[in-house]
């Protein structure tokens, strides 16, 4: 938690219930293997998925509210290989959103980004007939029995049970928004501030005492389009002492 003194008021902000919306469904049972970690060059959230196929990764990446990564350039390209290709000791492919499952040789991101940078194994995208054709890219795993280079991108089909050597796949999600409530107090006019992601329901409730006693809910926010939220601090509950804290369901 996070604490400041406006006054005589002490805030505390940072709560935050995530929940996997379709953990439910037979294609979301994919666990989160480490995440969520910070790339200081964008700011992003990434989270490293347990193997599973291509649809059931992207199911759980919107879950969290973000879609398997999106590589802009070099710099991503070399971070989330670095990072997650490695996991634990254990080599692994990574799943990426980029994928050409609704035509044929027209790679589409995810995310629905313009495509601005690739990384193919030289030969790639092949859609292999062996697999009965292929259309989700993975980074390739360091130490695959062909020698590939880990991180050069492959076109793979989904799941993945011809070339086994590129075993395990894992998908690597990006939340292009902080995942907890990023706090700014401002003071004229004295009032509570925070970036979560857009359109986020947020409940600000109060309670007394920090560990006693109930917590009270004393309004509901809807972030905007960027993520921006604010309560002003000058009149009805917002002027009470005590602390509050954000929800963002």
């Amino acid at each position: 938690m996070i604490g400041h003194r406006l006054g005589r008021r002490v805030v505390g902000f940072g709560m935050i219930l995530l929940g996997l919306a379709c953990a439910g469904s037979a294609q979301a049972q994919v666990d989160v293997v480490a995440g969520p970690i910070e790339n200081p060059a964008n700011d992003h959230q990434y989270f490293l998925l347990a193997p599973g196929d291509w649809h059931a990764s992207e199911a759980v990446a919107v879950a969290l509210g973000g879609h398997l990564v999106t590589i802009d350039d070099a710099a991503e390209q070399k971070w989330v290989f670095d990072t997650f290709g490695a996991w634990d000791g254990i080599h692994r492919s990574l799943w990426i959103g980029l994928h050409d499952s609704e035509r044929e040789g027209q790679f589409l991101w995810a995310d629905g980004a313009p495509r601005s940078f690739s990384n193919w194994l030289p030969g790639q995208p092949d859609n292999s007939s062996v697999t009965g054709g292929e259309h989700f890219v993975h980074m390739l795993n360091t130490g695959n029995e062909y020698g590939h280079p880990g991180g050069l991108w492959n076109d793979l089909a989904s799941p993945n049970v011809v070339f086994t050597t590129f075993n395990p796949v894992c998908g690597v999600v990006e939340v292009p928004y902080p995942l907890r409530p990023v706090l700014e107090v401002t003071v004229n006019p004295p009032a509570l501030c925070w970036s979560t992601r857009p359109g986020a329901r947020c409940r600000v409730e109060h309670r007394m005492q920090w560990a006693v006693g109930e917590w009270t809910v004393r309004t509901v926010v809807t972030a905007d389009a960027s993520g921006r939220s604010c309560v002003e601090m000058t009149g009805g509950a917002a002027q009470e002492e005590g602390y509050f804290r954000v929800v963002v369901e």
